[in-house]
């Protein structure tokens, strides 16, 4: 509609202004294109100002919005972390011995207070029966002397020393006792034998791990996590732990606990997750990725983000505002937030209602009349 007023106001120029005698052509030329940009700028005033009244929109643009209402935003991170296992016990004996009896086999599930191994304990029962001889003999010895001394015959010496030697084989006994039973090791939980690094008659020593040992029901998840989300993360936020050995496998949990040390090498501090095992499918030091929620805003503002723009002046979106049958693009600045699934939050720039171009974003231009479809 523009170019055919363009041109018949230049019919109409031309036909109403008579060349003047002593124009030049270069000169008659400025003098029309002076006359079209008035024209022009006339134009533009009049579309400025709505002066049209009548508009077709059966001509414009056609495009999709989606109205601004409030939502809830979530940020996550994703970390990645390491399993261990809450109980495990890397079993060495108390004592050092001949390894006479290995009672379990690697893999073997077994049952708090089981013996796993038994080391060679002849000597020590050996000192203990014959610690048990004398000690019936001191015993004999006390009693006749408590006897005598009940009716205040003998020394008081006699009756302590009687009463000593008995006490001191009572003690030597017990202790006897407790190095015999050092010489079994024994599961300190119910679980799973998972490596035996020794053999019958080989010698045992304190120093030399004997058994690997292991329950897979409870596992911690260990991750770290950078320092600068250190004031968002606390025991209780959620957290998803993925397994890349099992892609099909996710696990809702929470956060443990947070270290409050930061790891000077990594800026980083200690996440811990607690899972129980599913069918003891996760091992111990398998890999695992936690998606954890740092921030989460109830009453928020979010719209894609493939709908917002940049130019010098900052980010910003098209809004389609109504007029009478038709809508009119409106440029709109606006302060962003954290991205999340294809989804960015608004700080300032939207009020609930505001009409938000989503399809046909990148064909309008600022004031331009539009038609919304759904």
């Amino acid at each position: 509609m523009r170019n055919i007023i363009i041109i018949l106001a230049v019919l109409f120029l031309a036909s109403c202004a008579g060349k003047k005698a002593d124009e030049t052509p270069e000169q008659e030329i400025r003098a029309y294109q002076k006359q079209i940009s008035d024209i022009n700028q006339k134009i533009a005033v009049i579309e400025q100002n709505n002066v049209e009244t009548e508009i077709n929109t059966e001509d414009l643009l056609l495009v999709k919005t989606v109205s601004i209402k409030k939502t809830t935003f979530s940020h996550t991170i994703t970390v990645s972390g390491a399993i261990e296992a809450i109980k495990f016990a890397a079993i060495n004996p108390e004592m050092p011995g001949r390894i006479t009896k290995i009672a379990v086999s690697e893999g073997q599930v077994v049952q708090k207070g089981t013996v796993l191994a038994q080391l060679d304990d002849r000597l020590l029962q050996s000192q203990l029966k014959q610690t048990k001889i004398g000690l019936e003999m001191a015993q004999t010895m006390f009693d006749r002397q408590n006897e005598l001394w009940e009716k205040k015959i003998g020394t008081e010496i006699q009756f302590l020393q009687a009463k000593n030697q008995k006490d001191a084989l009572e003690n030597q006994i017990q202790t006897l006792k407790v190095q015999i039973s050092m010489t079994k090791l024994i599961a300190p939980f119910s679980g799973i034998v998972d490596r035996i690094y020794q053999k019958e008659g080989e010698l045992a020593n304190p120093a030399i791990k004997l058994f690997d040992f292991v329950n897979l029901n409870q596992l911690y998840v260990n991750a770290e996590v950078s320092e600068d989300y250190i004031s968002n993360i606390k025991r209780g936020d959620k957290a998803t732990i993925m397994f890349p050995a099992f892609p099909n496998l996710e696990i809702k949990t929470s956060v443990y606990r947070t270290s409050n040390i930061i790891n000077p090498s990594s800026r980083s501090f200690l996440t811990r997750f607690k899972i129980s095992n599913i069918n003891n499918k996760i091992k111990p030091n398998l890999i695992a990725n936690v998606l954890l929620s740092d921030y989460t805003s109830k009453n928020s503002i979010a719209i894609s983000s493939i709908v917002i723009q940049s130019d010098l002046e900052g980010k910003y979106i098209f809004i389609a505002d109504k007029k009478d049958n038709f809508y009119q693009v409106r440029k709109q600045y606006l302060k962003t937030g954290l991205n999340e699934g294809g989804k960015t939050e608004i700080l300032s720039g939207l009020v609930i209602g505001d009409l938000v171009i989503t399809e046909g974003y990148n064909l309008v231009r600022k004031g331009q009349n539009i038609k919304i479809v759904q």
